[in-house]
């Protein structure tokens, strides 16, 4: 019976997300507001259509883990800065970001990551 409780309760979670992390990010992301961005405007997932899938994983159940490795320059950084940004908007929850350094943290921070949200 706890399973069933359990597997209720993650189908309600995942399907009370009224807007898909891929979409909501479209419409609401402004990378004129983001130091590191390449480009400004809306952001545009059809240049860079292999995100639109780890975008759209931070509405799977909190549970959920994911791991991307990539060469540089392919978007990972925007895939955990926007997804953030969509839970944070939709499913508020604790976070952790783990940094290679504090210098590195505090630079992200005021740079990429504070100015959009």
């Amino acid at each position: 019976m706890h399973d069933s409780i359990a597997k209720r309760i993650r189908d309600y979670l995942y399907e009370a997300a009224i807007v898909a992390p891929a979409d909501w990010v479209e419409g609401a992301i402004d990378l004129s507001l983001d130091q590191s961005a390449s480009t400004s405007g809306k952001v545009d997932l059809s240049l860079t259509p292999h995100l639109r899938d780890p975008l759209n994983f931070w509405a799977y159940p909190l549970r959920a883990r994911m791991t991307i490795q990539a060469i540089e320059q392919t978007g990972k950084s925007s895939a955990w800065k926007w997804g953030l940004l969509w839970r944070s908007e939709f499913r508020p929850h604790p976070a952790l970001i783990v940094y290679e350094s504090d210098d590195k943290a505090e630079k992200t921070n005021a740079t990429s990551f504070q100015p959009l949200m």
